[in-house]
């Protein structure tokens, strides 16, 4: 198998270990952020949204599940190796996950619990996925 990967797309191993530290930790910051983003417009009522919003419907298109499995071929697609993949597709998705719920938890008093175990789960499941991409 990881002969048939390598002829596809020959890993790049002179990326230093900073730059996989720094990708890996914008990463984390750009799924936290667009977590809290989209609890943030599914907890707006759509008169309430800037016009902007409203313009754009960002409600309609991050709530759709597309946008995310295209945000993560992007991350698995651009990184350095399969693992490095699996690694920032996993920490995307994993911190967007954290950052909807605690928003969910701390701003708006509640915390879907088996809810969000699903989500999790799937979080998991996109380190294999990533590596396959």
């Amino acid at each position: 198998m990881k002969k048939f990967l390598t002829r596809i797309r020959k890993p790049d191993t002179d990326v230093s270990l900073w730059v996989k530290i720094l990708a890996s930790a914008a990463v984390i910051i750009l799924g936290a952020l667009l977590g809290v983003f989209q609890k943030w417009l599914d907890g707006q009522a759509f008169n309430e949204l800037p016009v902007l919003f409203q313009m754009l419907d960002l409600t309609n298109f991050f709530g759709r599940f597309a946008i995310w499995i295209l945000l993560a071929t992007i991350i698995s697609v651009c990184a350095s190796s399969p693992a490095r993949a699996s690694v920032n597709t996993f920490l995307f998705f994993i911190s967007m996950v954290a950052g909807y719920y605690i928003y969910c938890w701390f701003v708006l008093g509640f915390f879907p619990g088996a809810y969000a175990m699903i989500w999790v789960a799937m979080a998991f499941a996109s380190i294999f996925l990533a590596f396959i991409c």
